[in-house]
């Protein structure tokens, strides 16, 4: 019994040091600090003109669907969607798509909106999206005029894919800081 006891004293101690150790918890943190889960940094998401979600597509395992406002002088806004891929240099991705739904809730002068707005997306002018074989789509728009600059809005975009929905969701959404003026 003794000799257990002694054991015990002797082991457990050094049992603990090494479970416990502070070499081990840098070791952690350093491997869940580099855990990148699908593959891509998500630092760039929200850059530029445009607020970036995830979506997987067709062919395409990893792709961004890119929002963006075009805020017109006249009154004619609209939001527009592209898809595109993760790569370094990205590329656009045709859809065989014609009309996508969406619905968007609006928070105007710190107050949330009562209604949803539908929205309906169709492919962009041919101009904007040359590159798109004859019958597919990579860039999107619908019809906006009720938006203005500094409004906080949550897009949800549904996507009709292989006889299924897939959802893209961009809250937090204000047009004049991921959005371009034009006319």
């Amino acid at each position: 019994m003794i000799r257990l006891a002694a054991f015990a004293a002797l082991v457990l101690p050094l049992a603990l040091v090494g479970c416990g150790g502070d070499k081990d918890k840098k070791d952690q943190k350093a491997e869940f600090k580099n855990d990148k889960k699908d593959g891509h940094d998500h630092s760039d998401h929200d850059s530029g003109q445009f607020k970036i979600e995830d979506v997987s597509l067709p062919g395409v395992k990893e792709a961004h669907a890119k929002l963006t406002a075009h805020l017109s002088k006249k009154g004619e806004h609209e939001l527009e969607v592209i898809f595109e891929t993760t790569d370094k240099e990205p590329k656009r991705i045709p859809l065989a798509i014609t009309k996508m739904g969406g619905i968007v809730n609006r928070r105007a002068g710190g107050k949330a909106d009562d209604k949803a707005y539908n929205l309906e997306f169709v492919p962009a002018p041919k101009e904007e999206r040359k590159d798109d074989p004859e019958g597919l789509c990579s860039h999107f728009s619908a019809e906006a005029r009720w938006m203005k600059p500094d409004d906080e809005l949550t897009v949800t975009l549904n996507i009709p894919i292989e006889g299924k929905i897939k959802t893209v969701v961009w809250p937090g959404f204000i047009p004049k800081k991921w959005g371009h003026e034009a006319d």
